[in-house]
């Protein structure tokens, strides 16, 4: 599965947060399209759409944040530009397709001044037309939750450095070290 391909794109952005690293309160919103004008093998165009809000909610000193993404592909996309979930623990190589919808929650506490945790769940649905290939899922429906700690780095900036546990479908279990929030 390999290719290369060329593509001019649009990009739209509203920021809200109090803190890029560590938000606590605001909304982010990200829409992008990316416009490919042929595929080397097909020689015909496709297009990307891309969209992700993410907004943050202060409960005394812990944060409630949500994020919801929408990936889809049009036209004849090739496998190798397929769209991937964003989501803690699901294997973004074997869950491919042209289309991609998810929702993550997560529940920031506070344990000290330097020490917090993370509780987090959420699912993504992966789909491909009938027409694409038959290595990748049709429609799959990927849960995922974890929990994870955090230790504060620096404080102007609220930039942590930490690590995540994740479990998805069919117990696959996978860990992170994240420098900064996961959004």
């Amino acid at each position: 599965m390999s290719g290369s391909n060329h593509a001019v794109g649009f990009l739209m952005t509203y920021d809200s947060r109090d803190n890029m690293m560590g938000a606590t309160q605001g909304l982010n919103v990200d829409l992008s399209t990316l416009h490919y004008s042929k595929d080397k093998k097909t020689g015909k165009p496709f297009h990307r759409l891309d969209a992700e809000v993410s907004q943050y909610f202060p409960i005394g000193d812990d944060v409630f944040a949500y994020r919801v993404i929408g990936k889809e592909m049009i036209g004849d996309t090739p496998e190798y530009e397929f769209v991937t979930p964003d989501l803690r623990g699901a294997d973004w190589n074997k869950y491919r397709g042209n289309s991609m919808y998810q929702a993550e929650v997560e529940y920031r506490h506070k344990f000290s001044t330097l020490w917090s945790g993370v509780a987090f769940a959420g699912a993504a649905v992966v789909q491909n037309d009938d027409r694409q290939v038959n290595s990748a899922v049709q429609t799959e429906v990927i849960p995922s939750a974890g929990i994870g700690v955090r230790y504060l780095l620096n404080a102007k900036e609220r930039f942590t450095i930490g690590v995540d546990a994740a479990v998805s479908k069919m117990g696959n279990t996978s860990f992170y070290i994240r420098f900064g929030e996961a959004f």
